[in-house]
């Protein structure tokens, strides 16, 4: 049986979820071990504990996108959601950063939702 070619869109979804999940679980680990002040302790434990939990949620996600698993992707549009959710909340608080994440998050988002290409290749 000939195996399907993965399309150039999903693998730069995956090498973007690899990047991401990376990037969290450094912060994960730097909140983790710089967290010193006792009042704020435990926030930045709480922080840290989920950096580094959504960066292995990422990591198995781009793993499943490059193995063709529709999981995968239903799971990276629910993440994508749940990124441009939280960055439209920073833009609410005046830290206009986060509108290139957003941005880049809605089209991730429309494209493995509306693209034929995917639905073809993960049907």
């Amino acid at each position: 049986m000939k195996e399907r070619e993965l399309p150039l869109g999903v693998r730069i979804v995956s090498i973007l979820n690899y990047i991401s999940s990376f990037i969290l679980l450094i912060w994960g680990i730097f909140l983790f071990v710089t967290t010193t002040s006792t009042a704020s302790k435990w926030l930045f434990i709480v922080v840290a504990i989920i950096f580094i939990l959504t960066a292995i949620l990422q990591f198995f996600v781009a793993r499943g996108l490059n193995r063709c698993k529709n999981w995968a992707r239903y799971t990276s549009m629910a993440l994508a959601i749940i990124i441009i959710s939280s960055s439209i909340e920073f833009l609410w608080l005046g830290q206009t950063v986060y509108i290139l994440s957003a941005l880049l998050y809605f089209a991730i988002l429309l494209y493995l939702m509306f693209s034929y290409e995917v639905k073809k290749f993960f049907s």
